[in-house]
């Protein structure tokens, strides 16, 4: 064959080519540029989410939100709008409004105890949207929330089946103590930025934002540097899985935790370095921890902390002072039965998960040892959501349906699939609706002064 019948068939199908595909491959030469046609970036499609990523959060959270807001009402219908912040969110206002102030007197509270970054974002929201420092707080904490659940769900997406998601986020959402995402405190600032801290993590493995995140966590509460324990774990797991037990620094597991750990300690640094610079006691959110009745100056308690003596105390101390469903009983609860959870379902979760709750499980004993009421331990587990994960994982239908068919006879024809499959789904719509019954109870306790 020719040179030219080469060329000649190879132009052909070119030639054939109907002409609306010309437009696909873009303009041809000679043509007049298109004018007008750019569309503009797709904010979902940047942020990596998709509609669907985003519709059953923000129903979760219009559900929970809706919920505070209808029983905050009925609690706070005829008081004074300062009624609206209590207890720790009255100190969270005042640094908004006013800022820090100490005499250095550890034995009188001051609110240097309460770290920066939450008062310092609600400051902002209010500067910039006009609004009093109620609203912008109320505004920062369902913000920090709907985002965090978000993201959560991303996360959860990618490592959980899609039931131990959305069964997540409603147990999340509506949460016993989830009445602390809403009402002025910063467990939805720092829920935000673990559940940040985990997508950058293991989802996208980006080590330097996961740090970054750390780094944040650790301006909202001082324990949020423990998620630097969390970031060498991974990045150690990895190294293992790639190299073994060999301390190569060829390896970028090793290199980027090297270089990217004292980042987790910047917001901590930071508000240290300012406590220095302003009232020359760079320690003084720790120091004056003594006048909450916290000091690091007590021993260890070999007894509580080996025997959990002091949970079984407090434990028997609620039940003779509170209601069954009081919320020092359901936080001991779930105190107790998370090493239980944790045995049951480790194999299931990714092993980042249950490194963070083994870790936070173990910190909390530890600072908590001393106080035989726990009155605050439910609160702190809120965040630590792979206890909650845990629950539909032990709970979800087909484990259900397997126990059913070891312990019980089972015939077919007399019970229907349907009926069956219901039936083993009960567990963990049961979880759900006391989780919902017991949050909303702690909303009308919690603004009539009665949560602890």
């Amino acid at each position: 064959m020719s040179v030219d019948k080469r060329i000649s068939s190879k132009l052909a199908p070119v030639a054939a080519m109907p002409s609306g595909s010309q437009a696909k491959d873009g303009p041809q030469v000679g043509s007049a540029p298109a004018t007008g046609t750019a569309k503009p970036p797709n904010l979902r499609k940047l942020l990596g989410t998709t509609a669907a990523e985003i519709r059953y959060p923000a129903l979760v959270f219009a559900l929970s939100f809706a919920g505070f807001l209808l029983v905050r009402g009925v609690a706070v219908l005829g008081k004074s709008p300062d009624a609206l912040l209590r207890w720790d969110a009255t100190w969270y206002r005042a640094i908004a409004d006013r800022g820090y102030f100490t005499d250095g007197n550890p034995y009188i509270y001051h609110n240097v105890s309460f770290f920066p970054l939450y008062p310092m974002v609600s400051r902002l929201v209010k500067g910039l949207l006009s609004l009093n420092t109620e609203q912008a707080m109320l505004v920062v904490s369902a913000a920090s929330t709907l985002l965090a659940l978000i993201l959560l769900y991303k996360v959860l997406l990618r490592h959980c089946t899609e039931l131990t998601a959305r069964a997540t986020l409603a147990l999340l959402a509506f949460h016993p103590f989830a009445v602390f995402f809403y009402n002025g405190y910063t467990e939805s600032l720092f829920l935000l930025l673990i559940s940040t801290f985990f997508y950058f993590l293991i989802n996208k493995e980006w080590s330097w934002a996961a740090a970054i995140t750390v780094g944040l966590a650790s301006a909202v509460r001082p324990y949020g540097c423990l998620l630097s324990i969390v970031f060498a774990f991974e990045l150690l797991r990895r190294h293992h899985r790639d190299y073994g037990f060999r301390l190569d620094l060829a390896g970028p597991h090793l290199r980027q935790a090297l270089l990217w750990m004292p980042v987790c300690f910047a917001g901590l640094m930071a508000y240290t370095a300012w406590l220095g610079y302003k009232f020359d006691e760079p320690m003084a959110f720790s120091h004056n921890m003594a006048a909450w009745g916290a000091s690091a100056a007590e021993g260890l308690d070999w007894t509580n902390l080996l025997t959990f003596k002091h949970v079984g105390a407090g434990l028997v101390l609620a039940l003779a002072t509170q209601p069954w469903t009081g919320p020092v009983i359901v936080g001991l609860s779930m105190f107790m039965i998370t090493p239980l959870l944790l045995l049951a379902g480790y194999k299931r979760i990714h092993p980042a998960f249950s490194f963070f709750l083994l870790l936070m499980f173990l910190f909390f004993h530890l600072v908590d040892h001393h106080d035989p009421g726990l009155v605050n331990i439910g609160r702190h587990l809120l965040v630590v959501f792979p206890l909650v994960v845990l629950v539909p994982i032990c709970l979800d239908p087909r484990a259900v349906e397997r126990f059913l068919d070891d312990w019980t006879v089972r015939e077919t024809t007399t019970v229907p699939c349907m009926c069956w499959r219901f039936i083993c789904s009960l567990p963990l719509l049961a979880a759900i609706i006391v989780f919902g019954w017991l949050y909303l109870q702690n909303i009308l306790r919690f603004y009539h002064g009665e949560f602890i």
